[in-house]
């Protein structure tokens, strides 16, 4: 899927600092610029361009990782995954490729993986706990991300994947949950249903979740 870049104010821009529990100043505020979400192939690809904003803290560096909390058009404010500094500066650039490899294809080898049948690009995607559908019970785990829904393999016997990125964690998303996962199809603005129950094979952001057969 090409980007679509979405504008982007009140950005603040923090070091990406994995496994240390402290809080660390904004290096870069009040930026104004797009964020993209896009796809290439199996990779999913993210892209910040801030044209205007104020360093601080020496600003940030290219090669060094950061994420950043944006306010989107529609007011509300998200947390993008950790990228790295293409360019410093007062009009700095970010970006990040990711390859999601499921834990079933990896220990298989790669002439496990089938080859894609049918890709559905989401928006406003929401995950919830798989319930009974005869419970009228609804646990909300995302709202408002990102995804990507796959179909793999050849009928009958293929498998559902699908990676889900940004977004709001309502509640804790682990591994090992099965979940149902809906959003609005962006090719044609209508609303779609993955037609299978997932189990979240990796909690992270992207977060990835896969059909697993008995």
């Amino acid at each position: 899927m090409q980007e679509i870049p979405q504008p982007v104010t009140g950005v603040s821009v923090y070091p990406y600092l994995p496994h240390i529990p402290i809080e660390v100043p904004a290096h870069f505020v009040r930026g104004v610029g797009t964020y993209a979400v896009g796809t290439l192939m199996m990779d999913i690809f993210y892209n910040l361009d801030l044209v205007e904003g104020t360093p601080l803290h020496g600003g940030v560096v290219a090669g060094v990782n950061y994420y950043a909390l944006c306010q989107g058009a529609d007011g509300e404010t998200f947390q993008t995954p950790w990228m790295t500094c293409l360019q410093g500066g007062s009009a700095p650039r970010f970006g990040r490729t990711i390859a999601p490899v499921h834990e079933t294809d990896a220990a298989a080898g790669t002439d496990a993986t089938p080859d894609i049948a049918y890709q559905v690009h989401l928006r406003d995607v929401s995950v919830d706990l798989y319930v009974n559908p005869i419970e009228p019970l609804v646990v909300p785990l995302i709202r408002g991300a990102s995804g990507i829904a796959k179909f793999a393999g050849l009928l009958p016997g293929g498998t559902w994947s699908a990676a889900v990125t940004g977004g709001r964690r309502v509640n804790t998303l682990r591994k090992g949950m099965r979940v149902s996962i809906g959003g609005i199809n962006v090719n044609g603005g209508q609303p779609y249903h993955v037609p299978a129950v997932l189990t979240t094979t990796d909690a992270g952001d992207p977060a990835l979740f896969r059909e697993i057969k008995a």
